[in-house]
């Protein structure tokens, strides 16, 4: 990013596209009977069967879907972060090409949307193993008694006897007079503090499930991750974290387990190896140098690989609420992400093997989704709303190996009053007015700009987009204040009070707004354009340049 200080949003919202009907009450009459209306017809024939498509399309898509490794492996990690959200959609004119390649189907080779992959719970976390090309998602289903069998549930109140006994032996496809489909209503909800948990292995080619582990006792999924493992000469295991007994509000639980499987019968099966207890929620993961970097409720700790569960090698205690995300930058740098104090930035000395926080973010935020953008930067996002760029200062990355600074703050546990000894920098400010579920700096086809790729909890998806050059930046800058007094919002809210709803906006361009000005009257284009010393025609190719960057 050769600007790090500019940024322009542009956001597709979440209104799924549908096929539109042909009007042929009133077709066009020609000199030769029949041969319009007999076009009239095969159109009318054509959306009949888009709509039926389309209609069973919107069905599946309620379920997560998965992308093939060689179609868009990082974007499915991007969306399949919440897959509670709403079926988001393409963005601009990608929607009509999705809709248009579904329609087709294989006729013509693979799909641009390929087809979901419907799990019975919603997915709580994914991780990707390209050894082996297949996914770990755990789903956890909130309140709900052991997984029952798939099959049809009986309408009205369910009896009092065992789960087990609901379900009848029905074809899927039908449906009985007074039964309802699991696939359509879901799984039947238990008391409070109530979990049914699996961890089920998908291979992404082919699309299906290779193997499905069902957890007992109560246990929730929170956290997966592919960890290759050095005492085990480089092998990948998979750990998850769960949880025992746990309710949401006030957060209470048993305790917790680190579950450590190994990949088996040609990675197509998950085995067992050991688990591990904890005292907190386990909901973060990460490979750390051939061992386990796991965030503990508000401590931060490695783990080895041992013969009969992981060995606490090192611990950071102190942290201020929850360890929400982690990020390994480098062999000694760990950004880590909390609950509600935003970022963190833990350094690690391998000789002393102790974990040291040396830097935190200025404001606290209930973060929801972050991204690394690079070693000193990283873009999040809070459940207000908004997203923003965290950057370390050079001098404070510097002062990372200072002997003298590691020795003042090692070993406190006040740092959820009093901090860091040093503080981030925020040099991106934006207002989404949705919350945000995940980020991801992606770059969406051959060609195009890197991007920071964001989609929201109503469905929307949105990008980031970096300005390289300053005259985009003076032009697109002065372009905003001109549309924000010609065209003002029409519930009189100002524009600019909207985007800086908590923080006020910085070095970010509404690219939603700068598409009102080819909507505006010529009159008042021209206008704009003397104003910039450009022509209507200039202003408004640089805006479908930049979106052409993007996709």
């Amino acid at each position: 990013m050769p600007d790090k200080h500019k940024f322009v949003q542009l956001k597709d919202e979440g209104v799924p596209s549908t096929p539109k009907r042909w009007n042929t009450a009133t077709p066009p009459s020609v000199s030769r009977k029949g041969s319009v209306q007999h076009l009239w017809d095969e159109a009318d024939s054509s959306a009949r069967k888009l709509a039926a498509q389309a209609r069973t399309r919107d069905s599946l898509s309620q379920s997560p879907v998965l992308r093939s490794p060689s179609g868009a492996a990082i974007n499915s990690m991007a969306i399949l972060k919440r897959t509670h959200t709403a079926p988001t959609s393409s963005i601009g004119s990608a929607a009509a090409a999705a809709d248009a390649a579904s329609a087709r189907g294989s006729a013509r080779g693979s799909c641009f949307s390929p087809p979901p992959l419907p799990p019975r719970d919603a997915s709580r976390d994914l991780s990707v193993s390209f050894g082996s090309e297949s996914a770990s998602p755990p789903a956890s289903a909130p309140p709900s008694g052991p997984p029952p069998p798939s099959g049809p549930l009986p309408a009205g109140p369910p009896p009092s006897g065992p789960r087990r006994a609901w379900f009848t032996d029905l074809p899927e496809e039908e449906e009985a007079d007074g039964m309802l489909m699991e696939a359509c209503v879901g799984v039947p909800r238990g008391g409070a503090g109530k979990w049914a948990s699996a961890i089920r292995v998908l291979d992404l080619a082919a699309r299906r499930t290779l193997s499905v582990i069902e957890l007992a006792e109560n246990e929730a999924a929170v956290s997966v991750a592919a960890v290759p493992l050095r005492e085990r000469g480089g092998e990948t295991f998979i750990v998850v974290g769960t949880v025992k007994d746990m309710t949401l509000h006030p957060r209470t639980l048993t305790c917790g387990y680190l579950h450590v499987y190994q990949f088996a019968e040609g990675n197509t099966q998950l085995n067992l190896v050991h688990k591990t207890q904890v005292e907190d929620v386990p909901a973060a993961i990460a490979p750390f140098g051939g061992r386990v970097l796991v965030g503990v409720g508000s401590g931060l700790r490695i783990y080895e690989m041992g013969a009969k569960k992981l060995l606490r090698k090192a611990e950071l205690k102190g942290l201020p609420t929850m360890v929400q995300s982690l990020h390994v930058i480098s062999s000694q740098r760990i950004v880590v992400g909390d609950l509600s104090e935003s970022f963190h930035f833990v350094h690690y000395k391998r000789a002393d093997n102790t974990l040291t926080v040396f830097a935190d973010d200025i404001a606290p935020r209930w973060l929801t989704a972050a991204c690394p953008l690079d070693a000193h930067s990283l873009a999040g996002a809070d459940k207000f709303g908004n997203i923003f760029v965290c950057r370390l200062p050079r001098e404070v990355s510097d002062d990372a190996d200072d002997a003298a600074l590691m020795a003042a703050s090692a070993g406190r546990d006040d740092l959820a009053l009093n901090g860091a000894p040093s503080k981030a920098e925020e040099v991106v400010q934006f207002h989404v007015g949705e919350t945000v579920t995940s980020l991801q700096k992606v770059s969406l086809g051959p060609g195009c700009a890197e991007v920071i790729l964001y989609t929201t909890l109503f469905g929307g998806i949105g990008a980031l987009l970096p300005l390289t050059s300053r005259e985009d930046v003076e032009l697109l800058t002065a372009l905003e204040m001109h549309v924000r007094q010609e065209a003002p919002p029409l519930c009189g809210r100002e524009q600019l009070f909207f985007r800086s709803a908590y923080f006020p906006v910085k070095a970010c361009v509404d690219g939603d707004y700068l598409t009102l000005f080819n909507s505006l009257p010529a009159a008042e284009q021209k206008t704009i354009a003397d104003d910039l010393d450009r022509t209507p025609a200039e202003i408004s190719k640089k805006l479908e340049e930049l979106a052409a960057r993007i996709l």
